[in-house]
């Protein structure tokens, strides 16, 4: 016995929703993709023929000038530094206070309980900006 594939079994209402659906999602996705080949392509080109020219496809004309500039850039290696140093202490220390609070919140007779998860709760909800 064959069986019905999924979308066979769907309403004729619910196959156009999930068709929209789709072609909604797939314009979106297109629509962040080019951008980001552009951007991808352009960075790779000749700066006076990507203002003269727009985008061309001549691979002789292609140079790594722009990422050289920038690699070269000493600040550069200090914003990579920073955002290393940053992600991981915040981590440790994020992980560290988390696990300190979790204890005394799992435990049924900590007085106290019920404020501090409200303050947990309402600043899962609003940021401190």
């Amino acid at each position: 016995m064959k069986k019905k594939s999924r979308f066979a079994r769907y309403s004729m209402q619910d196959k156009a929703l999930l068709i929209t659906g789709y072609i909604l999602l797939g314009l979106f996705v297109v629509a962040i993709i080019i951008p980001m080949i552009y951007i991808i392509v352009a960075s790779f080109m000749d700066p006076i023929t990507l203002q003269n020219k727009g985008i061309t496809f001549d691979f002789e004309k292609w140079t790594l000038t722009a990422y050289n500039r920038v690699m070269s850039n000493a600040q550069i290696w200090v914003g990579f530094k920073n955002a290393v140093i940053y992600s991981v202490v915040f981590t440790v220390v994020s992980v560290f206070i988390t696990l300190l609070a979790a204890y005394p919140m799992s435990r049924a007779d900590f007085k106290g309980k019920g404020f501090f998860n409200a303050i947990f709760v309402i600043t899962m909800f609003f940021g401190g900006g």
